[in-house]
């Protein structure tokens, strides 16, 4: 399945209502190491081009992300599934409602002989439906 990304933060972080996407720029942006320009397309997108988009602190994993937003560090770029229906238990909201889909993805790959399985069959299934 595909991967949303959306700009969360602590409530706490922000001064006012963010009304245009550039407005985030005025706040730190957490980044993922693994998805170094995430946020220079998510800008691009909203048809933002800046340098300033590729400041900020790096982390590894999204919980990382998401803790260091929750703790009012700065806002995050997740996907939207890690924080969909908890960010009020998170200690998160998002600041400006824009979403962007990502180019990359989430795959099931298993050997070719273990396809036919009936544990495999089943489990597929179940991750589709979640999906």
């Amino acid at each position: 399945f595909g991967e949303e990304v959306v700009p969360v933060c602590s409530p706490s972080l922000l001064a006012k209502t963010v009304r245009k996407p550039q407005e985030l720029l005025n706040y730190p942006l957490l980044h993922s190491t693994t998805r170094p320009d995430a946020w220079s397309r998510w800008f691009a997108n909203l048809g933002v081009e800046d340098s300033a988009t590729m400041h900020g602190v790096r982390y590894e994993l999204h919980s990382m992300l998401i803790s260091a937003a929750a703790a009012g560090l700065g806002i995050a770029l997740v996907p939207k599934f890690f924080v969909d229906e908890q960010l009020p238990q998170l200690g998160l909201m998002i600041p400006f409602a824009a979403t962007a889909v990502e180019e990359s993805a989430y795959y099931l790959v298993y050997p070719t002989e273990l396809s036919h399985g009936k544990p495999l069959e089943l489990f597929r299934t179940w991750l589709l439906e979640q999906a």
